[in-house]
């Protein structure tokens, strides 16, 4: 993360002075110690190995007992438990994982320590975008949140996160982490019975957590809470998680999954007496497209694009940049820059950080077609840097996809390889499909290149057998 600040639970790591401080108490620790909580820190949920740790803290040469030795004064120093850890998981025989949550954002020490940190593998990317700074009536409402949470006032503090919208308005600042912080209290108070939720309640709830979870951690997790919150939501309302399980399925790339989970949430639609909405129509744009039915396509895209330009910003800028993506990969750039241009436009307006970030991604690939490289690489950092600040793992697999396939345009393998196996690391346990066939697509390019035909046909022959699962239209084209 290129944040000089990071803050776990009730810690905040100053990576610039190489400091930990609880509130304002420095933590002292010994200059190797803090290089691997530094180096932990940085790659929150992911397994580090010994050999790794050793590497990197002491080039001349470490061995485990060393690392063992830091690791205890880390627990001894952070307060943490090996046998319950709560910041350093052990992984026998292998290494070490940090499971605390990760944030570039500060939270005020009664909400940090009112949180119960968990595992939350969140990719950190090495650019940071500074999110925006929280408006003075959302930081009040965070404050009126907490004493309501530690009154055990969960109904107040459940209108506060979803009547007052502020949940979503964090989520769609990019402040995921921080909303999932605030949602959890509410969720473990159901589970653990001390608040009855009302059904739609308790459904919102879980709809957030899945799109929450399917921005910056396992897709197959998302889909869960999407599921738990259509069989909690009241019958006139099913449709709308319903609907969220379609579209992370086509985000994941599972496009015959999406189409299943989009005709469910049609059904759901009629029962409850609506007509086909903009959203289904906008959605099933969005899988034809992605499967090759590009006429269907782009006449579902316009008419959702129709429908919510006067009702809803977020969705009209999702299908305008959609459309756009579509139109990219025609060949048709001016229609798809307008797409982009306009979208871009509510993003910003909006504040829609995850959007914005996609919108700069399709405008780095737009470039990279036309050979206008200098354009490219600008728009690709600058959606890296939205994917990094955020944890937004989707953005960041994609546009290292993009990144690679410019490295290998710039005859740059090196680069090239480095950037696809970047994206493979966070496309397969996060299970995006796509990004997966993508990685493995660019990696037989470079082998090809390289003259390793070997490796070029293994290549190949994984993103074959990921195509026929995934049904992506664009990718099969490219291997044909």
């Amino acid at each position: 993360m290129g944040s000089r600040q990071i803050y776990f639970g009730a810690f905040r790591l100053d990576t610039v002075d190489q400091e930990v401080f609880c509130g304002d108490e420095k933590i002292h620790l010994r200059p190797k110690t803090y290089a691997v909580l530094q180096y932990l820190v940085k790659r929150p949920g992911q397994t580090v190995t010994k050999d790794e740790l050793s590497g990197e803290v002491w080039p001349d040469g470490g061995d485990d007992d060393l690392i063992r030795g830091c690791v205890r004064e880390l627990r001894s120093k952070l307060g943490d438990d090996k046998n319950n850890p709560q910041i350093i998981e052990t992984r026998p025989w292998i290494g070490y994982r940090f499971v605390a949550k990760v944030r570039t954002d500060q939270l005020s020490p009664q909400l940090a320590s009112l949180v119960r940190p968990e595992p939350a593998p969140v990719w950190a990317g090495q650019a940071e975008l500074p999110l925006p700074v929280l408006t003075d009536p959302l930081r009040s409402l965070l404050e009126a949140y907490y004493y309501a949470l530690k009154a055990a006032c969960y109904d107040e503090a459940c209108q506060m996160l979803l009547n007052r919208q502020l949940g979503e308005s964090l989520f769609w600042c990019g402040y995921y982490s921080l909303a999932d912080e605030l949602l959890d209290p509410l969720v473990q108070a159901y589970q653990n019975q001390r608040w009855q939720a009302a059904p739609q309640a308790l459904s919102r709830l879980y709809t957030l957590a899945g799109m929450i979870g399917a921005k910056s951690y396992n897709t197959r997790q998302a889909a869960v809470l999407f599921q738990k919150a259509t069989n909690a939501s009241e019958p006139d309302q099913s449709f709308i998680p319903a609907g969220y399980l379609s579209e992370l399925e086509a985000e994941s790339g599972r496009f015959f999954e999406a189409f299943d989970a989009l005709e469910r949430a049609r059904d759901l639609e009629e029962q409850a007496g609506e007509k086909e909405s903009y959203r289904i129509i906008g959605r099933r744009g969005y899988i034809n497209a992605a499967v090759g039915e590009v006429k269907a396509a782009e006449r579902q895209l316009s008419q959702a694009i129709k429908a919510a330009r006067d009702e809803d910003p977020s969705y009209l800028c999702l299908y305008l940049r959609v459309r756009g993506d579509l139109y990219t990969q025609m060949g048709r750039k001016d229609d798809a820059f307008g797409d982009y241009s306009q979208a871009l436009e509510i993003a910003r307006r909006n504040r829609f950080a995850d959007y914005e970030g996609h919108i700069l991604r399709g405008l780095g690939d737009m470039y990279r077609l036309q050979n206008d490289l200098a354009q490219s690489a600008e728009k690709y950092g600058a959606a890296l840097a939205i994917a990094s600040g955020t944890g937004y793992l989707w953005l960041a697999a994609e546009t290292r996809i993009g990144l690679a396939q410019w490295a290998i345009d710039n005859g740059d393998y090196e680069r090239a390889s480095m950037d696809a196996n970047v994206a493979l690391k966070i496309a397969t346990p996060g299970g995006w499909l796509v990004q997966e066939i993508q990685a493995h697509i660019a990696h037989a390019k470079i082998s090809y290149l390289r003259g390793l035909k070997v490796e070029a046909r293994s290549h190949t022959e994984i993103a074959k057998s990921l195509i026929d699962r995934s049904g992506h239209y664009w990718s099969r084209n490219q291997l044909d």
